[in-house]
Formats: structure tokens, sequence, C-alpha cells
């Protein structure tokens, strides 16, 4: 062990990890894949310039490389799964319980005559059955 050339376990160690994360695991970790802003659109069923507007107003998560606008599918995946709207259970009202109103369809034309009746009575000076 002569002239400073050999390292302790530790300075190995630590030449070894960037950050925390070993050089081993760095080479053995696979990229996810990024998503266009056309594939997620497809994906989606959402429009593309909708997408666009929702980067402008950082409403998605995104990433930017360069001019680029990607998504890690994963980020979205969270995303969708925190916009879930869950029904009441309190307010919730099967169909077959509410109440329904029903309009009269002779209610709807008898309003209607009393409107052109008096259209005719205000343009011609005619009173209906005088």
């Amino acid at each position: 062990m002569g002239g400073g050339d050999t390292e302790t376990g530790t300075e190995s160690n630590i030449r070894d990890s960037i950050n925390g994360v070993s050089i081993f695991s760095i080479k053995t970790m696979s990229m996810e894949k990024l998503l266009s802003i056309g594939e997620l659109s497809e994906k989606l069923g959402i429009p593309i310039a909708t997408l666009y507007a929702w980067t402008c107003k950082k409403k998605i998560p995104y990433i930017k490389l360069g001019t680029l606008v990607r998504f890690k599918e994963s980020e979205i995946t969270e995303w969708i799964s925190k916009k879930s709207v869950l029904p009441d259970e309190k307010s919730f009202t099967p169909v077959s319980h509410q109440k329904r109103r029903r309009r009269s369809s002779r209610q709807g034309t008898n309003y209607i005559d009393r409107i052109v009746q008096t259209s005719k009575e205000a343009v011609f000076g005619i009173r209906r059955g005088v």
C-alpha cells in the first residue's frame, strides 16, 4: 500500500455513487417512454390544441425538451386518478326515485295560441269571439 494510489472502502463507495444512486442502478435502470403530444391526444381522446393549452396553463404534468413537449405515462396516469370524481352517497338518488315533471303538450299550445291571438289583436284590432 504505497504511494497514495489505493482507495479505502468508503472512498470507493463514494466514487461509485452519484447523489445516493449507485452506478450499478443507473446502468440497469430503464427509462420510461415519453409520449408525444400526438400520442397522448390519441390515448386520451383530447384534441392536441387542448393539450397545448393545458401545458401553457400548467394544468397537466409535462416535460419540456427544447421546443418539444413530452409526457411521462406514469405521471399522466397519476394525474388522471387525482381528477376522478366519486359520487357522494348521500346526494345520490336513483333515477327511478326522482320526481319527473311532466308538462302537458296542450299547455304549450295554449300559450302559443294566446301569443298569436294577442298579436292579431294588436295588429288588426280584431277581438276573437266578438
